[in-house]
């Protein structure tokens, strides 16, 4: 897991610590190097790096100068600061969330109202045929343009065959 800003930051305070206490040379400059990296690394996990959250199921992660992603809507509350994220080869970013319920599992990533759909409804002393209509009903009230196509298409030529059929006589 990456290191945190204020776990670099305990470690540089340990490290300088180290350094008012080494009495050699080679390893005061040693010291001396690292802790100019990890003050450099510590700059820039201030700088780039940063996992909010302004509500309980948002996210932002602000990674690098280039990068910048939102997720609103998430399917569980999250804590941000237990989230990290890590830099993969090219323009990959993994982004490791953890929910603040750790016993709940999540289905998806996101809340995604689905809409219920509704089954017509049959009743045995009805006629079959007018259950038969509802139901068609129903699907040319709720369907999309293509669904109403479609079934304007198949009632067109269904009347079009029975009158056809009737004047044969």
């Amino acid at each position: 897991m990456p290191i945190s800003a204020s776990d670099l930051k305990n470690d540089i305070d340990e490290l300088q610590a180290l350094r008012k206490q080494a009495k050699r040379s080679n390893v005061q400059l040693f010291l001396d190097e690292q802790l100019k990296k990890w003050l450099a690394n510590l700059d820039e996990l201030n700088r780039r790096d940063l996992i909010t959250s302004d509500a309980p199921k948002t996210i932002g992660v602000a990674a690098r100068t280039d990068y910048e992603i939102n997720v609103r809507g998430l399917s569980k509350a999250v804590d941000p600061g237990k989230c990290y994220f890590k830099q993969k080869s090219g323009d990959q970013l993994l982004v490791m969330l953890k929910k603040v319920r750790e016993h709940e599992s999540w289905g998806s990533l996101l809340k995604i109202d689905k809409k219920e759909q509704k089954t017509p409804k049959f009743d045995k002393d009805e006629d079959p045929q007018a259950s038969l209509m509802n139901m068609m009903k129903q699907m040319y009230d709720e369907g999309d343009d293509e669904m109403k196509r479609t079934i304007r298409k198949s009632w067109y030529e269904a009347q079009n065959k029975k009158t056809t059929s009737e004047m044969d006589f």
